[in-house]
């Protein structure tokens, strides 16, 4: 169960509580954004004097604009204000150039090895606790139970609850152990059963009561008794604990709006102490059921303790006006503000705040866990006709061929090292970005190989992991054209089922640049693939994984 508190700190958790106003316990519910390529230092500072939020979340960015905006936070809060990144696959991933990215979730699922989840997780809250940050909005638990999610894929472990629940476990203990960082188990009650997305609408989590108690239940369950800091409410619906109003016809409510989901099944049946955060307040699978100005009162009504992404400007107010009225009780709030509080101490940013600096020594051992990773997680699907390892000498002209949607968001990895790795290996490379079919088949004679690499995975603002028939027809052309052509995902692990003619096919699960440097070698021989199938895609691959 979670860690418990010191008789000093609920001291001061108590005294605090005690001491603060009605205003002060509203804003300390919010948790506010910036995006740290658009905002300013002075922007941050103004919201901390103005609103004196209880948290505050950054979206990705440079690591000395995320240093600044922390270091403003510290030194203009009254109250310490806890700071969140949605960080995952390493501090390196949301906090750019100083930190290390390791590999996607679906790839520590591959490789298989909890020691290294559990080092990865340390490093996460070595690393960012050094930037100032606290709170990781991480691991993701939602097991993929649909292969066509578009939310959730290579975001997860894989699509085996007891997998999912053994390196969400070590990532936890990871980011936790030392007192540096609360993690999150995320999203109540579980992603992964329906192909749609909860930034458009509600989604479903469909099964019925006791098959959600012996998955997504289960897992939830091994999570808060290992200890979790916080839970994510996902905006998905349980139709076996909470079907919604019978005449509503938006049906199940999103968890983020439950009281039976929330109070009900986490805290009341599974017993959970720590903080829930909701999901961001923005997404349409909230927004659908409740009126933007409704919004903040609800979210604590229901169970929630912090409003992510929280627009103060409404929900300050929602909450002021819900209170007064006598929709929201009051002791919701304090058992809130609380939880806040507690977790606060948790962290060690109060009574007394401790500081780290990472050694760089540290940070070498973290890149080598990183490569450990990402050389562990490679898994050959198909190789028909032995095409692997490539057999091919200095010299050699090849083909790179990249496939993936157009993206311009901060998170999103591009692939482009490919080429310079095949380069270091003494090859000649020329590439191509989504071509068409008539313009690779003109040329693939010239080339000793054909690398077609795709890089499509789930995305909150995508809604779909398939490839358009734009995307699927260049492969098709080359992959029946030249005998030497290797397919490899870099994200999504089924694209065997959207092209089952490929005869060569690879999983790196991860587009980071230790899983690119690993495919190199492996398909030039240099090193074995040595991942596992964390899910399984029937008449395709089996799971390797228990």
């Amino acid at each position: 169960m979670i860690k418990p508190l010191t008789s000093t700190q609920k001291s001061w958790v108590e005294e605090t509580l005690h001491n603060m106003s009605e205003d002060q316990k509203i804003a300390h519910v919010l948790c506010p954004f910036f995006n740290p390529y658009t905002a300013s230092v002075e922007d941050v500072i103004q919201l901390i004097e103005t609103v004196h939020p209880g948290c505050i979340f950054f979206l990705p960015g440079p690591a000395k604009k995320i240093k600044e905006f922390t270091e403003a936070v510290r030194k203009h809060s009254k109250i310490p204000t806890l700071v969140a990144m949605d960080i995952l696959w390493g501090a390196g991933h949301v906090i750019k150039e100083e930190c290390t990215t390791f590999v996607s979730t679906m790839a520590c699922g591959a490789a298989d090895q909890p020691d290294l989840t559990h080092a990865m997780g340390e490093a996460i809250a070595k690393e960012a606790r050094a930037m100032g940050v606290h709170w990781t909005l991480g691991p993701i638990v939602d097991i993929n139970v649909n292969p066509a999610s578009p939310i959730v894929n290579f975001r997860s472990y894989g699509d085996c609850p007891e997998h999912v629940a053994r390196h969400a476990n070590a990532f936890i203990s990871g980011v936790q152990d030392a007192g540096l960082m609360a993690a999150t188990a995320k999203h109540f009650p579980g992603d992964g059963v329906d192909d749609r997305d909860q930034h458009f609408l509600t989604s479903i989590n469909s099964l019925d009561r006791a098959t959600w108690d012996a998955t997504f239940g289960k897992t939830f369950r091994s999570v808060i008794d290992n200890g979790v800091c916080s839970i994510m409410s996902g905006h998905i619906g349980l139709p076996a604990v909470d079907p919604g109003e019978p005449d509503s016809y938006l049906g199940a409510p999103p968890a983020s709006l439950s009281k039976k989901q929330l109070r009900g099944v986490v805290r009341d049946e599974f017993g959970f102490e720590g903080l829930i955060v909701s999901d961001a307040i923005r997404m349409t699978g909230l927004t659908s059921h409740a009126k933007f100005e409704d919004i903040g009162w609800r979210l604590l009504d229901a169970g929630n303790d912090v409003i992510l992404f929280s627009e103060p400007d409404y929900d300050i107010p929602s909450i002021k006006n819900a209170l007064k009225d006598g929709k929201l009780d009051p002791s919701h709030l304090d058992e809130a503000v609380q939880r806040v509080l507690e977790m606060k101490c948790r962290v060690g940013i109060a009574p007394e705040a401790i500081t780290y600096e990472l050694s760089a020594e540290e940070k070498a051992s973290h890149e080598e866990t990183a490569r450990k990773l990402g050389h562990s997680s490679i898994r050959i699907v198909r190789n028909l006709d032995n095409v692997l390892p490539l057999k091919l000498s200095s010299g050699d002209r090849v083909l790179t061929i990249t496939i993936q949607y157009p993206r311009n968001d901060a998170k999103f990895i591009f692939i482009d090292s490919i080429d310079d790795e095949l380069r270091a290996e003494g090859l000649e490379v020329d590439h191509m970005l989504n071509p068409s079919p008539d313009d690779i088949i003109k040329v693939a004679d010239q080339y000793a190989a054909v690398f077609i690499n795709i890089n499509v995975g789930s995305h909150g603002r995508a809604g779909i992991i398939r490839l358009n028939n734009i995307l699927c027809e260049p492969i098709e052309a080359v992959v029946q054209t030249h005998p030497r052509t290797i397919v490899t995902s870099f994200g999504d692990p089924y694209k065997l089922y959207e092209m089952p003619y490929i005869r060569t096919y690879m999983n790196t699960f991860s587009p980071t640049q230790t899983s690119v440097e690993a495919a190199v070698k492996v398909w030039l021989g240099k090193e074995e693939a040595l991942g596992k199938n964390p899910i399984e895609l029937p008449g395709f691959f089996s799971r390797e994984v228990e």
